[in-house]
């Protein structure tokens, strides 16, 4: 049951992102009262456990939950695509070595790790209101 409202809540917010015209607005109510430039799990925590009228407790599960899965799928190798969001997956870098400027070698060996990529309504999003 939670994992279906945990389903259904991240298809309302990515429906409530997807637009270009909705995403800043709705970002902007995410927002505490201190007017801080960033916000924190716990914020999204309480703006979800106000919109739905679910108790705190609830509303992290719900976050968790989604959070959980994305990272256990990314882990996987497999891609987590919320549409008008962005997409999640994980790449494999290649072992690297060099010289630092203090003329000290150094080496990084083969490793897969995560990565993002915004999608086009996000981009838009940030870029509209960056521009205001």
């Amino acid at each position: 049951a939670e994992m279906t409202q945990a389903l259904l809540l991240l298809r309302h917010l990515s429906k409530r992102a997807a637009t270009t015209r909705n995403f800043p607005q709705y970002c902007r109510t995410l927002s505490t009262s201190d007017e801080k430039d960033y916000i924190y799990k716990k914020d999204i925590i309480q703006k979800i456990a106000e919109d739905y009228e679910l108790s705190n407790a609830q509303s992290e599960r719900i976050v968790q939950t989604v959070l959980d899965t994305i990272v256990e799928n990314v882990s996987e190798g497999k891609r987590v695509t919320l549409s008008g969001f962005g997409a999640f997956f994980s790449i494999r870098q290649k072992e690297r070595s060099g010289t630092n400027p203090q003329g000290t070698n150094w080496y990084t060996p083969a490793k897969v790790v995560p990565k993002f990529k915004a999608m086009t309504g996000f981009k838009d999003a940030v870029e509209q209101a960056g521009n205001s």
